[in-house]
């Protein structure tokens, strides 16, 4: 028995020895998007420790720490971490507890016996009583000392969550006053001039530039926003281009964004960028149309008469859907587009389903002062411009096969239109469907940094 108690005694010696070496534990930090600082308080102060991916190095013994992970543009989180027991520590304590239980119980002194009662040794236990203390009590006080040790090295802990993996969302309530006391949010990311300021298409927000963003924020001060009633901006009354572009220009302003903009427009953006150009020339250094609409395209391909009357019975029935959804209060998720990410289509799928969401997207079809005056807007012939057009078009069923094929030949025609706006114009034809930003993103950031390029080698005027 003396052995077995040596063999525990030595086990949980050499263990509690090494866990006194190892009261640092290594803790995985990793981020979506990567590149975020991550600061450590455990009490002591707040210690800026790395950005991720990293190993971060936690004491075990510690009982609270807080972990802060933050990237420009994105919004920050925090982990909070607590000691809790180590289930790989229980190897060291259970030898300890067991060898230090047995020979601290009574002084016991095990010995053999040469008796032989019936034929058989027999094993005599009996107290000493001698009052001297056996090596095996010795070895009880040991192991409880090695015992305490572990505990206070802190082997005997470990910290939680043993690992942290986090999904950063960008900004989403940098809410701006533009007066009246209604508030639009913008999304700035990044630093670096001009300044990139990002313009979505009808009904949609911030979320659509997301595979766009975060890459020319590496290069230069970008914003993506959100126009009234969308996404998480407060709604107005008296929706127009002029107006909407009354809000941006408000929302540069108070938002401490400074010219010269970039500015980059799809679809209907792109009517929005180029009224924005010919109304503040001087703080316009370049645009990027992506596959924009053009203000001229139905007086110079004008609809037929069935198609005028499909066109008027769709927005009839958008009216009585709208009433009707005013009437039960209860408004539908929207559906996005399939190569938005997921986390922030899970984020915008309940507030899409919303009275002032559905509202702006349906008035954005019908702005009144979309195509007056006549004739295309393009603010200054020198400005350096890149007109990405998506060729991938889908025919209606109720459009016939030739008249398919006239509607994209005028569609190609006036994307030429824009092109013809600068002297300074690229144009780029993409095999894409509409959202060219989410299907070919390489392609338009390559267009904004080249814009952005050829703005920077020549002054304002």
């Amino acid at each position: 028995m003396r052995s077995i108690v040596a063999l525990l005694a030595a086990v949980a010696l050499t263990r509690c020895a090494t866990a006194s070496h190892s009261d640092l534990q290594q803790v995985p930090v990793n981020s979506t998007p990567p590149g975020a600082e991550v600061t450590l308080d455990c009490g002591r102060g707040a210690t800026r420790v790395g950005t991720t991916p990293m190993t971060l190095m936690m004491r075990r013994r510690d009982s609270r720490c807080t972990v802060f992970i933050v990237k420009d543009g994105w919004r920050g989180t925090r982990v909070d971490f607590h000691r809790v027991p180590s289930v790989a520590a229980l190897g060291n304590v259970v030898p300890a507890l067991l060898a230090g239980g047995i020979a601290a119980s009574s002084n016991v002194d095990f010995s053999a016996s040469n008796g032989s009662t019936q034929g058989g040794g027999v094993v005599n236990v009996s107290a000493s009583g001698s009052g001297s203390v056996s090596p095996a009590a010795v070895a009880g006080v040991v192991l409880s000392v090695a015992l305490l040790i572990d505990a206070g090295s802190g082997a005997l802990f470990a910290q939680s969550p043993s690992r942290v993996d986090v999904t950063l969302e960008p900004k989403r309530f940098d809410l701006i006053d533009v007066g009246e006391g209604r508030r639009l949010h913008i999304v700035c990311q990044g630093t670096g001039s001009p300044t990139v300021v990002l313009e979505s298409g009808a009904g949609e927000g911030w979320y659509t530039w997301a595979l766009v963003q975060p890459v020319l924020a590496r290069s230069y001060r970008t914003c993506s926003y959100d126009r009234a009633g969308i996404g998480f901006s407060d709604s107005r009354s008296g929706r127009s281009v002029s107006a909407l572009n009354d809000d941006l220009h408000e929302l540069l302003r108070h938002g401490g964004e400074r010219p010269p903009f970039v500015l980059v427009g799809h679809s209907l953006g792109g009517l929005l960028v180029r009224r924005f150009a010919a109304r503040y020339p001087d703080e316009v250094a370049g645009i990027v149309l992506v596959d924009s609409v053009h203000e001229d395209f139905d007086r110079r391909f004008p609809p037929l008469p069935e198609e005028q009357e499909k066109v008027r019975a769709a927005r009839e029935a958008r009216r009585r859907q709208i009433a009707e959804w005013e009437t039960t209060g209860k408004w539908p998720e929207m559906d996005f587009h399939e190569r938005v990410p997921q986390e922030l289509i899970n984020l915008l799928k309940p507030r899409s389903a919303s009275a002032a969401w559905w509202q702006a997207r349906f008035a954005e079809g019908e702005l009144p002062d979309s195509n007056t005056p006549p004739g295309l807007t393009c603010g200054r012939a020198d400005l350096p411009l890149t007109v990405i057009t998506a060729s991938k078009w889908t025919r209606p069923p109720w459009r016939t096969e030739e008249r398919q094929a006239a509607w994209l030949r005028a569609r190609s025609e006036m994307q030429n239109d824009l092109a013809s706006c600068s002297a300074q114009s690229r144009h780029v034809t993409v095999d894409t469907e509409h959202h060219v930003q989410l299907e070919r993103p390489t392609v338009v950031v390559d267009a904004i940094v080249g814009v952005a390029r050829r703005a920077t080698s020549r002054p304002l005027q």
